[in-house]
């Protein structure tokens, strides 16, 4: 079969002829694969039937293939041991807040708290957040990773310790530490969903290039030769 003319010049080398062949004869495979998984007497893929829908026809059965992976066990538990002190709960930090319209007012906000002025009753006559400053500037507790520019402020400080002026918008934020409670170490149980996450790119990968090299290995893989023309067309014009 021949390509159309319009496209034949832009195959520029016999490698780039060869590479798209390749990708279309794995994606033959695959519908092939399909048919055998009967995957082709459900619904959703018979209503893809038609010639102009089989790309996406191919991204659903490997999604369908991938869908299917596990990550084993021993993969997990493995990593989890390895890395054990990368799992851990997130730090919370007990904060107070005093809000103020520009970052001159933070400023001597943040002078009047290191000559002593108590941190509620600024916060009282201060701050323009009106929810928080009626109970001394109480925030209550948030996790490290909302905190933005001032996590590393945070965790370098103690309880009674002042953080900021950081601007929040249209709006400076000064923040009192008032506890902090430090991120506990996870269990295999707890940091097994986390390792999987990290994981399901590349087992996936795997499972699709396994398949791939098993239908090579066998001689399953056969070329529809008006289906390769046109997606071979496709792929030499994008």
């Amino acid at each position: 079969r021949q390509l159309p003319t319009k496209h034949r010049s832009k195959v520029r080398t016999v490698q780039e002829f060869k590479d798209a062949v390749t990708g279309l004869i794995a994606q033959q495979a695959l519908l092939e694969h399909a048919r055998e998984l009967e995957l082709d007497q459900k619904p959703h893929y018979i209503a893809s039937m038609s010639e102009t829908q089989r790309s996406y026809r191919v991204t659903a059965i490997l999604e369908a293939i991938t869908s299917q992976v596990e990550i084993p066990a021993d993969t997990i538990s493995k990593h989890y041991h390895a890395h054990r002190a990368d799992y851990r709960s997130e730090t919370r930090y007990e904060l107070a807040e005093i809000v103020t319209a520009s970052e001159e007012e933070a400023l001597n906000i943040k002078n009047q708290l290191a000559k002593g002025t108590d941190f509620a009753a600024l916060a009282k006559s201060n701050s323009v957040r009106s929810a928080t400053a009626e109970n001394g500037g109480y925030l209550g507790w948030v996790f490290a990773g909302q905190v933005g520019n001032l996590r590393q402020e945070l965790a370098a400080g103690e309880p009674g310790s002042i953080a900021g002026p950081i601007n929040d918008g249209a709006q400076y934020v000064v923040l009192k530490l008032l506890s902090i409670e430090a991120g506990e170490p996870l269990s295999l149980a707890e940091a097994a969903p986390v390792i999987e996450r990290q994981f399901e790119a590349e087992f996936k990968r795997r499972a699709y290039q396994e398949l791939r090299d098993k239908l090579r290995q066998e001689g399953s893989i056969k070329l529809d030769s008006t289906f390769i023309g046109e997606r071979l067309s496709q792929e030499i014009s994008s």
